[in-house]
């Protein structure tokens, strides 16, 4: 989980990275292109996984792989 967050924080510095290129060379359909389309999203998946992480560490993931196992069920919805 903590890598999945690391990649999406990765991907969301490179769309940054790219959103100040195009500020500066006065590219507003871009920028604007890189807002609504997955900067404003990106925010969302980083905030909702820090939660799961610290959901996960209140359950005592990783050191207890029970706590991970009902932390699937109960939160994520998954099954057997």
């Amino acid at each position: 989980m903590q890598r999945a967050l690391q990649l999406v924080k990765n991907v969301n510095q490179t769309l940054l990275d790219l959103h100040k290129l195009c500020s500066g060379n006065t590219d507003p359909h871009l920028c604007n292109f890189l807002e609504t389309r997955y900067l404003d999203g990106k925010l969302k998946i980083i905030n909702k996984r820090r939660g799961h992480i610290i959901n996960l560490k209140r359950l005592g993931a990783p050191e207890n792989g029970m706590g991970e196992n009902l932390y699937d069920k109960l939160i994520l919805g998954e099954s057997d």
